[in-house]
């Protein structure tokens, strides 16, 4: 697939390349699934690269010798918008975050060990926080000794003996590098994933995300097998969806799983209509012209006519297949464990889950995450469990 995307500013879910990408995207989703499949062979095919998606915060870039932005800078996400809000000194932290204490104290320590982190010139290199000396914490649990960070939703437990626990006990800063960023200015940077995890000083504690081995069980493998002789022979036509249908369809996945609804073929056939109803219904009201309700009443009607084609229907089982094989391979992808992991209940309930997810890139720096969001993007949604940011 070429090129999408200069930047790793919203990597989409893979099942969402079926939408945004149609033929192109479908053909790039099976690509991948057959690399994942392959590699549990072990054969050595390097078309992608997959990588452990950490729940870090905040997203940070940094560099330490940029160009025409001088030396040893940081920037949360304001990086790439028109007006870089980029960090040099405590003051600049101050003055753009004043309000924000927790965030100044993670800001303010990335800065200081900029110049440890050997970035080499003229790169800007972009990852997640992890932790600091102090939002690490020591935990009993199951009858074993943990030291864990918790940063946003999941809390990663080193456990008392291993070789992480020792790093990140003597480390000053933790951070999971993934992308990294070369052209001659901001507008002209390109992204890529080929990082040198081992330049950082020892005081910093490098995250190395990317997972050398699948192993897939028979069963597993079986299965994976059936649903992409389904995916690859299903003859679908992806051109007739528009804009419109697009945008709907993604808000309604979104407004699902925020509501802890999974997402299976019932729902979409029997609620997707009633939600661009729902929607439209609370445009019409709003319209103040006779002219205008009408034209929302005929794009409303339009749209409806397409959930009834068999094209959509077809369009919706072979989203339902690609989020089915996803969760195979989230499955088999969550036995790479360095971390423990949890997330916890305001009540100080742990309960054990899997990582945030899994990004897959290609060579042309296409990206695409596996999540499993009715998991995990639930428990972001889910009032009751913990985020580490608001301690």
């Amino acid at each position: 697939m070429k090129s999408y995307q200069n930047k790793n500013l919203h990597i989409p879910h893979i099942e969402d390349l079926v939408l945004l990408k149609r033929d192109e995207g479908l053909k790039w989703i099976i690509s991948v699934f057959k690399w994942l499949y392959k590699k549990s062979f072990n054969y050595n095919i390097n078309d992608f690269k997959i990588s452990i998606k950490m729940d870090g915060s905040p997203a940070i870039y940094c560099f330490s010798d940029f160009y025409n932005l001088g030396k040893n800078g940081i920037a949360t996400k304001s990086m790439f918008i028109k007006e870089p809000k980029i960090l040099y000194t405590e003051k600049d932290i101050l003055k753009y975050y004043e309000d924000r204490p927790n965030l100044i104290k993670k800001l303010s320590c990335a800065l200081e060990y900029i110049p440890y982190m050997n970035i080499p010139k003229n790169e800007i290199w972009q990852g997640d926080y992890l932790f600091d000396q102090n939002s690490l914490h020591n935990l009993s649990l199951s009858n074993k000794e943990f030291l864990y960070f918790h940063p946003n939703t999941i809390i990663y437990c080193a456990k008392n003996g291993s070789k992480q626990y020792e790093e990140i006990k003597n480390s000053k800063l933790g951070v999971a590098w993934h992308t990294i960023y070369k052209g001659s200015d901001l507008n002209d940077c390109k992204a890529s994933y080929c990082i040198d995890l081992n330049r950082s000083h020892n005081d910093i504690f490098v995250f190395d995300p990317y997972i050398k081995n699948i192993d897939i069980s028979n069963e597993d493998r079986n299965l994976i097998e059936d649903i992409l002789k389904i995916i690859i022979n299903k003859e679908i036509n992806l051109s007739f969806l528009d804009k419109s249908i697009v945008d709907l369809l993604m808000r309604f996945e979104n407004e699902q799983i925020k509501n802890s609804q999974k997402l299976d073929l019932n729902t979409f056939y029997e609620r997707f209509p009633i939600y661009i109803t729902e929607q439209f219904e609370k445009e019409i009201s709003n319209k103040k012209t006779v002219k205008g309700k009408e034209f929302t009443k005929i794009r409303m009607k339009y749209l409806l006519d397409i959930t009834e084609k068999e094209e959509f229907k077809s369009i919706l089982f072979l989203l339902i297949n690609i989020i089915q094989l996803k969760e195979i391979f989230i499955k088999t992808l969550n036995k790479n464990k360095v971390f423990e992991t949890y997330v916890k209940t305001k009540e100080g309930d742990f309960k054990k889950v899997g990582h945030e997810g899994f990004v897959i890139s290609d060579k042309c720096c296409n990206s695409c995450k596996l999540v499993n969001r009715s998991e995990f993007s639930r428990y972001n949604f889910d009032n009751n469990i913990e985020k580490g940011w608001e301690k």
